[in-house]
């Protein structure tokens, strides 16, 4: 499966990033995380800050995979309404699990803090607008249930949309609390910032082998030999041979970047922007003032596309951009897609493997995969830690 067509962006703004030696010899460890993206690096920094004996390792370089190809935009909602998400798990945990996205995103703004190195990470607001009038009801219906909740969010109307933007909508919710990322970036500096609280990094070493045991697990590498406590899996689709695949099931999206815009091309506080329609399209503006857009998800092509279908995916992205932005005079300099998976219930797969102790899965699956994988380190040093988080039965592996 080809995780990524085309030229990636991320990449192209971080060539001076911080790299780390092959495992070379055996050793010991708490707490082994295998994977150095964004999951990974999140649960490394929280088991570091709490003084535990962590091992980071990672096949290829630290980030330069899926997190390589992530939209770097960061949503408190998820791609399901809590409306909807209250009718499939209940309220309880549906409104849990809307705080615990809440808290990760401003988790994630304290380790950016804390990591003191240009991330690319800015709070910022979004526009979730109403692609059509027939789904203005029930976007005003999540409005009224989030604002009673606490969620900071506003309502804008037809009007109100029509004096801040280029472009009319029926409604929207204007959400206060969200932010945008270079996932790359950040991921690199906060592996950085763990290997200053004592977690040990190794870059170009592949588990070949392991053997999971009662007290300990032994994990052979192509530089050395790991024992340890406990594990974390956090390889993403990698380890979905761990896992039921029938739960699983994935997505490819098209995602361009331009050059950066002139001031007149920007628009009401650079907010992002994405929609009720489903597949939706998303914008966003990087550091570097460049318009980010993406959607047009399909069932994942197991050989990506051809080079047409691939340039007419760019185009039609193009112009559903140029169709709010109508002045948009900017060229697409980037253009990629990516895979993404999916799980049956639109909630990521996080916590202990039913069936072998003190092993950890964290799979932030879906559409808001960041959040998920600040919600997945949370859970799991907790869980590590005082054996208990109270959302773990939420995102639990054997839930159905």
């Amino acid at each position: 499966m080809d995780l990524f067509q085309g030229k990636l962006y991320w990449p192209e703004t971080s060539r001076n990033s911080r790299r780390y030696d092959k495992l070379e010899g055996d050793l010991e460890c708490d707490v082994l995380i295998i994977g150095g993206g964004l999951s990974g690096a999140l649960c490394a920094f929280l088991l570091g800050e709490y003084g535990v004996d962590t091992v980071l390792i990672e096949k290829n370089k630290i980030g330069e995979r899926v997190s390589a190809a992530n939209t770097g935009s960061l949503h408190f909602m998820s791609d399901q309404m809590l409306t909807d998400l209250i009718k499939q798990i209940g309220d309880e945990k549906a409104v849990s699990f809307y705080k615990l996205c809440q808290k990760a995103i401003d988790e994630l703004a304290r380790i950016a803090a804390d990591s003191g190195t240009e991330s690319g990470f800015e709070k910022k607001s979004s526009l979730y607008f109403s692609s059509s009038k027939s789904d203005l009801s029930k976007l005003k219906a999540e409005y009224e249930l989030l604002s009673k909740l606490d969620f900071p969010v506003a309502f804008m109307d037809e009007k109100e949309i029509e004096s801040k933007f280029p472009f009319t909508k029926p409604g929207a919710i204007y959400t206060l609390c969200d932010a945008r990322v270079n996932p790359l970036k950040y991921c690199q500096a906060v592996t950085e910032s763990a290997t200053g609280k004592g977690v040990k990094i190794f870059e170009n070493t592949a588990m070949k082998d392991y053997e999971l045991g009662d007290k300990k697990h032994t994990f052979k590498t192509n530089g050395g030999i790991i024992s340890a406590q406990k594990v974390i899996f956090a390889t993403g689709y990698d380890t979905l041979d761990f896992m039921n695949t029938k739960k699983i099931t994935f997505s490819r999206t098209h995602a361009i970047v331009t050059d950066p815009l002139s001031d007149r091309e920007r628009w009401y506080e650079n907010c992002l922007i994405w929609e009720t329609k489903r597949p939706y399209l998303y914008i966003s503006l990087s550091d570097e003032k460049r318009l980010i857009a993406g959607g047009l998800d399909e069932t994942e092509p197991v050989g990506g596309y051809g080079r047409k279908e691939f340039k007419r995916k760019t185009e039609k992205l193009l112009d559903s951009v140029k169709e709010l932005f109508p002045n948009l005079e900017a060229k697409v300099e980037y253009e990629y897609n990516s895979v993404y998976a999916n799980t049956f219930d639109g909630l990521p797969l996080i916590g202990e493997h039913p069936k072998n102790k003190n092993v950890y899965f964290l799979l932030g699956f879906g559409g808001n995969g960041t959040v998920c994988s600040m919600i997945g380190a949370i859970i799991i040093r907790d869980l590590i830690k005082y054996n208990y988080h109270p959302a773990a039965d939420i995102v639990r592996l054997d839930r159905s």
